[in-house]
């Protein structure tokens, strides 16, 4: 019997996936949520359930891969005896819960030991099945020398990838503490790759069905946070016009209160700085149009 645990560094607090943390808690699954982000008003993370385990990382907070590291370390995905492992990524969104179902079928059926969707479309296209998952038959690693870990090919995200429980029980706290070295170490161990079927902009922006990751809104949390200068970004950028849509989609979505109130002077800063929050919203719109997130609502 399979049996998912959910794990992930939670950097900073975004309402949208607040709502992910509550849709799989709801639903039975486990989810383990490591606090990674600085001390401030994005730390915490507000859900509570019995099925969600908040832990306390450095309070002046660590990076992805530390966070993996300590994961590992202190042994924090033992709890429940799941068979398998579903990092998901706090910039990575689930509206709902049958895709994840075929997705972990797939990776039974197939009899996986690791599948994400890759970094770039071509590599994704290239293993397309009638499954959400097609094999990865032919991955290999470059090597870059002793001071490097090697390059694999293809490479993938880590936004919402299942691991096999049998295999991370195998790997070291340093082997987990850097992608390329955690994918390079499944491939020692004899992992069997497989690639999520997904659609891709910008190959940093990723979805299927059920599930969205925008990848690299973080970035832009850190400049409004510390009062950094935004004129870096280009107002015609649709890559960065979208991320200011991101804002303002989720305040139209959770309501005024979203953001802490020492936020919003940068905020409106931002939003002005694209045009104006109407402007933002409407890239959003248009980019997200036949997503998840066209009709997104909060849980009741």
């Amino acid at each position: 019997m399979t049996r998912i645990l959910f794990y992930t560094n939670y950097y900073k607090q975004t309402h949208f996936f607040d709502t992910t943390i509550r849709r799989i808690a709801n639903a039975g699954f486990p989810i383990v949520v490591l606090l990674t982000g600085e001390s401030g008003p994005f730390r915490k993370c507000p859900v509570q359930h019995d099925n969600v385990t908040i832990i306390e990382g450095p309070h002046q907070g660590c990076s992805f891969d530390l966070g993996m590291q300590i994961f590992k370390k202190h042994r924090l995905l033992e709890v429940h005896a799941p068979t398998v492992l579903c990092h998901i990524d706090c910039d990575c969104f689930l509206s709902g819960l049958q895709e994840l179902s075929n997705y972990i079928n797939s990776f039974e059926k197939g009899k996986y030991d690791y599948a994400c969707h890759t970094v770039g479309s071509l590599s994704s296209n290239k293993y397309l099945s009638d499954e959400p998952i097609g094999h990865v038959y032919d991955q290999m690693f470059n090597d870059n020398g002793p001071s490097e870990p090697p390059s694999p090919e293809p490479h993938y995200e880590n936004a919402y990838q299942l691991v096999r429980k049998s295999i991370w029980d195998k790997l070291t706290v340093e082997e987990v503490g850097h992608h390329r070295r955690f994918l390079a170490a499944l491939h020692k161990h004899g992992a069997k790759f497989g690639s999520h079927h997904a659609s891709y902009r910008w190959d940093y922006t990723n979805w299927g069905k059920e599930w969205f990751h925008i990848g690299h809104i973080f970035e832009k949390f850190d400049t409004l946070e510390h009062g950094q200068p935004i004129d870096k970004y280009n107002p015609d950028s649709e890559f960065d016009l979208f991320r200011a849509g991101f804002f303002a989609a989720q305040e139209r979505c959770y309501g005024s209160h979203t953001y802490p109130t020492e936020f919003h002077a940068s905020l409106n800063a931002f939003y002005q700085h694209f045009g104006g929050k109407d402007r933002t919203l409407e890239c959003w719109d248009r980019l997200v149009k036949g997503t998840c997130m066209e009709n997104w609502a909060p849980l009741a």
